[in-house]
């Protein structure tokens, strides 16, 4: 199984699992069916890795979508999932949380003036701007309604 990390910290627990398998390696015949609605082999995998975490953490916890595309899993709890190449995480806790993973690349310093204010990004490394996105990205899904 390729559950690379679980942590456990207070009263949150986070997941990550590594989806480099194969996408028959991931598919469990009850949930084929949801498998449909998604084109790519990508997105399937993306949601088969963030179901069996699901199960990781909080075994028969199905995950929901509000108005907003926001997951729910409802029993007092709040999720944040997220999704970078090859990796998938996710956060339970029973207080509003927002996770954001990314593999460290070139494109949040590409995209650094859209989301840094221009005193903040000078110099700064690809390094550091996938860390600020990541951030940036965590607020916003914790903020979400």
């Amino acid at each position: 199984m390729p559950l690379l990390q679980k942590i456990e910290e207070n009263d949150c627990q986070i997941a990550i699992w590594d989806m480099s398998e194969s996408l028959d390696s991931l598919i469990r015949s009850s949930i084929s069916l949801e498998l449909s609605k998604f084109k790519t082999e990508k997105r399937k995998k993306e949601f088969l890795a963030s179901r069996l975490l699901l199960n990781e953490l909080l075994p028969n916890a199905s995950i929901s979508y509000n108005k907003y595309g926001a997951p729910e899993i409802g029993n007092n709890h709040f999720i944040s999932i997220s999704h970078s190449k090859n990796l998938a995480a996710i956060i339970i806790s029973k207080n509003k949380v927002g996770l954001d993973i990314e593999i460290i690349s070139g494109k949040p310093l590409r995209l650094a003036s859209k989301f840094i204010s221009k005193d903040s990004h000078n110099p700064l490394s690809k390094e550091k701007a996938t860390l600020i996105w990541c951030c940036k990205e965590a607020v916003f899904k914790w903020h979400q309604k």
